[in-house]
């Protein structure tokens, strides 16, 4: 019976430690995303350039052919244009498929201030951490599971 609770035992740690997100996962989406930051950057000037208006909802599949061959190339599951606090800018946030483990986010914008200086970090909540990637980028990771 010891034996049966001991292997268990080992199956539940094992699963759960492979389902959580963790600093090396981190590591490798930043790292991800600065060997395609210039298609990042391609991306949002392309959306700036179709004047989207912030805060309503954007049906990838309107957008210009060149636009969403860039959002498969880059696996984005959602594009967002968010409304800041600063007066007439923009927040551009794009949602990826790039993990099963969390969402990741990656965000552009003027208004981000000391989130986005590259290396920052901060864990907003016990589910939502920032990390500054520079140039007015950031990453965040949401770790809550619905």
């Amino acid at each position: 019976m010891r034996t049966i609770r001991i292997i268990i035992g080992s199956i539940l740690i094992f699963a759960f430690s492979n389902c959580s997100f963790n600093n090396r996962d981190a590591n490798r989406y930043i790292t991800k995303f600065e060997q395609h930051k210039d298609t990042f950057e391609a991306l949002v000037a392309l959306l700036t350039a179709q004047h989207i208006k912030g805060g309503y909802p954007i049906n990838e599949n309107e957008l210009p052919q060149q636009i969403q061959d860039l959002l498969q190339k880059l696996d984005i599951s959602e594009v967002n244009l968010n409304n800041t606090h600063c007066q007439g800018l923009l927040d551009y946030e794009f949602t990826t498929s790039w993990s099963n483990k969390a969402t990741v986010y990656f965000s552009k914008g003027k208004c981000n201030g000391e989130q986005t200086v590259k290396g920052s970090h901060e864990i907003v909540s016990e589910m939502i951490e920032v990390w500054g990637l520079g140039d007015e980028w950031i990453m965040w990771i949401d770790r809550d599971p619905i």
